[in-house]
């Protein structure tokens, strides 16, 4: 890949902090049971990186697929979010 950032790539952990922080610049999420997952993608090549740098390409094709589907205005990008894996009963509500 020739990425400006190359697997493995160490993300960026939460800060842990006496007090939440304040004023209208913060935005908050719910913490969901997931883990964090790093996303190269360069042109057809795509790789999944766990927090601790393991490829987890392998474990989730389909998640692969899906990036490769994604239209964007450059081939090469690199992202970073949480995966959740959800049991079924969980999707049909």
């Amino acid at each position: 890949m020739s990425l400006p950032l190359q697997p493995p790539f160490a993300p960026m952990d939460a800060l842990l902090v006496d007090e939440i922080p304040e004023g209208d610049v913060w935005q908050y999420e719910p913490k969901w049971d997931g883990f964090r997952c790093l996303v190269f993608r360069d042109g057809k090549k795509t790789q999944l990186q766990s927090k601790s740098g393991e490829s987890l390409t392998r474990y989730f094709p389909e998640l692969v697929e899906a990036f490769l589907k994604l239209e964007t205005d450059q081939v090469s990008k690199v992202g970073a979010g949480s995966m959740r894996l959800l049991e079924s009963k969980e999707l049909a509500e």
